[in-house]
């Protein structure tokens, strides 16, 4: 099974589902649609974390997220010319310095990525997210659709079945989505299995257990 575009894969669903009326022609696009806002929710896509750089504003502790931002996976401070990790916390659960200062933490909060102390200067960060990658609308093919076009094929037989209120096939193709996903995200998460354990800094401090040498510190 292999879909070279998006056009083969609105073939492929007036195929499977056996229809060819003007009605269901018209909603295709809309089954591909439906399916890409979830799985660009659900599958973790290697080829969608990207890096970008931002800048603060003096005074300011907000930045706007990228318009193509899904979730976030670290953020660092460039302005020193190293890359320095800030801690990630949650908007609301955190005491905010009113001080212009270094950020040290971040928070997504609505559309803004929010840092724990307004800006002393225009700092610079590296922000690696997730990116909504999937919109066969603008990028055709992309990595999904070449890579497994089954997902693809599934996951929108499933909105079609929905459309159609056939709910025995939906909750079929439901099920060959979910293999499917799953598939993905174990052959995804083996390229990052490699990647060593970040170990909290404070655990390397003296009294802390020392994950790299198996041992508590100052304990002989």
């Amino acid at each position: 099974m292999a879909f070279d575009n998006l056009a083969d894969l609105k073939t492929e669903l007036q195929k499977y589902r056996g229809r060819s009326d003007t009605e269901f022609m018209e909603r295709l696009d809309g089954f591909v649609a439906l399916f890409e806002s979830r799985a660009n929710i659900d599958l973790p896509i290697r080829t969608a974390e990207v890096n970008t750089t931002l800048t603060g504003a003096i005074g300011s502790r907000s930045i706007d997220l990228p318009a193509d931002f899904s979730s976030p996976i670290a953020v660092f401070l460039t302005t020193y010319g190293t890359e320095d990790f800030l801690s990630p916390i949650i908007a609301g659960n955190y005491e905010l310095g009113t001080t212009n200062g270094t950020p040290r933490a971040w928070m997504i909060n609505g559309s803004k990525l929010d840092f724990d102390v307004p800006c002393d200067q225009e700092h610079t960060f590296k922000f690696r997210y997730r990116m909504t990658s999937l919109d066969l609308a603008t990028t055709d093919p992309n990595w999904l659709l070449t890579n497994h076009p089954n997902t693809y094929l599934y996951g929108c037989l499933k909105e079609a079945a929905v459309w159609s209120r056939d709910f025995q096939d939906a909750d079929a193709y439901e099920s060959l989505y979910m293999d499917a996903e799953k598939r993905i995200s174990w052959n995804e998460s083996r390229s990052k299995s490699v990647a060593p354990l970040r170990v909290d800094p404070a655990l390397s401090t003296t009294g802390g257990y020392n994950i790299n040498s198996d041992s508590f510190n100052g304990v002989g």
